[in-house]
């Protein structure tokens, strides 16, 4: 007798395809905050609304995310779930670049600190985001998705892809009932063709091949290896100008100006100062097995180096500087994308431990 999987109340079943979804969804987000505040100022902040009607970001937000959330709540089937991720995105992202009217009495669009109350909110979804992906997928989810993927036969057609999913998500399970039967009606379902991918989804497949391909050329490595530790020995050399050269007869300060000291600094200042020297120390430590030939173990360092300053320095940064740290973030974000790349392609190069 079929032995059937209970529901569990309370757990909501995740979807194999979780990361790439919310990934989406934040890169929609980031970029129309971006994009928004880019034209805002390169059009110098005009006003779009006639008259006395102002028609604020957040409405365009509700809009967005209305039509995300009608898409999900009306259709079923995997298709409509990534353009939804998009919209909810943007949505999400309209909305929360507005937040500096919110949290003011005036209500300031220009609240200084809405930069950092924006990046707070993006790295903490982020991190929601990998805590609920980490976890491993259990029986009930294995066969829930294979299912949902089963479905697919009977809305836009299961393709090749879509069936390889499903064979792989209910290999470990199939010495159940159910996933066992589920796996013989999928592995006789003939799959309906490959998808044709679209012209924005062929760009993006041209990107991440290229990008890959540039991140295992030497000459590539030895670039972005040299520009990490240029950056690391920038930061370095500019902690030890301030705290041994910032005040006295040894300031380095411009003839007619006084340098401020370190005990002028305030907390805001003093934390991003120590993260930038703890993730200095960390890349500078890398250069000890760069130089001895363990490449793997000096991009971890690196890797390290670089998530403290986004998760740790950079939020001070946005706080002191709002939308100008921007660019600079941009960057660090593309050498710690860089970074994990290259260790990536370390690790694929490295030997497997032989089974006992």
């Amino acid at each position: 007798m079929t032995r059937p999987i209970r529901a569990k109340t309370g757990r909501a079943v995740r979807s194999f395809d979780i990361g790439r979804r919310q990934d989406l969804f934040l890169i929609a987000a980031v970029t129309t905050v971006i994009v928004i505040r880019l034209q805002l100022w390169i059009t110098n902040y005009p006003s779009l609304s006639p008259g006395e009607l102002h028609i604020a970001h957040l409405l365009w937000g509700g809009v967005f995310m209305v039509a995300a959330i009608w898409m999900l709540a009306s259709y079923i089937g995997r298709r409509l779930i990534a353009p939804a991720a998009i919209l909810g995105g943007i949505g999400f992202g309209f909305f929360i670049d507005e937040v500096g009217k919110f949290v003011t009495a005036d209500n300031d669009y220009f609240f200084q600190p809405t930069a950092a109350i924006i990046y707070v909110v993006f790295i903490a979804l982020f991190l929601i985001s990998k805590w609920t992906g980490a976890r491993r997928m259990g029986e009930r989810e294995r066969l829930a998705n294979a299912a949902t993927l089963a479905s697919e036969r009977f809305i836009d057609g299961m393709s090749p892809d879509e069936r390889r999913m499903a064979i792989a998500l209910l290999e470990p399970i199939r010495s159940s009932d159910q996933a066992s039967e589920l796996l013989d009606f999928i592995e006789r379902t003939r799959p309906d063709g490959e998808e044709e991918p679209g012209r924005l989804e062929r760009l993006v497949i041209w990107m991440q091949r290229a990008y890959e391909d540039w991140v295992q050329t030497r000459w590539f490595q030895i670039v972005m290896t040299g520009a990490v530790i240029l950056s690391v020995l920038i930061t370095a050399a500019g902690i030890v100008a301030l705290v041994f050269f910032s005040s006295g007869s040894d300031s380095l300060a411009p003839p007619g100006y006084r340098a401020d000291g370190l005990e002028s600094l305030k907390v805001g200042n003093l934390i991003p100062l120590i993260s930038s020297a703890i993730s200095s120390a960390i890349g500078i430590a890398g250069l000890i097995p760069l130089l001895r030939g363990d490449r793997a173990k000096a991009y971890r360092r690196f890797r390290l180096a670089l998530q403290i300053s986004v998760f740790i320095t950079y939020p001070f940064i946005f706080a002191e500087s709002s939308f100008s740290a921007v660019t600079g973030l941009l960057v660090t974000l593309a050498a710690l994308g860089t970074v994990s790349a290259m260790l990536r392609q370390e690790s694929r190069k490295a030997p497997k431990p032989t089974p006992r």
